[in-house]
């Protein structure tokens, strides 16, 4: 189990490093990794929780491309 997730995280990290968008970046780890709410995320952002989804939807775009 362990090294899938070590397989996993590694093909994470380099689809992470083809985007561009700071913003993105940090949501998706904050998201994934760090396992914020998206409400505390917004309020990191100083953005709303709209604002964030949109953000993130923007996002999983954007990495639909790489995968």
């Amino acid at each position: 189990l362990k090294e899938h997730l070590q397989i996993a995280l590694h093909h994470f990290n380099q689809t992470m490093e083809k985007l561009t968008d700071a913003y993105e970046i940090r949501l998706l780890y904050m998201r994934y990794f760090e396992f914020k709410k998206w409400e505390t995320i917004a309020e990191e952002f100083k953005y709303t929780v709209r604002q964030v989804h949109n953000i993130h939807g923007r996002a999983l775009q954007h990495l639909k491309h790489f995968i």
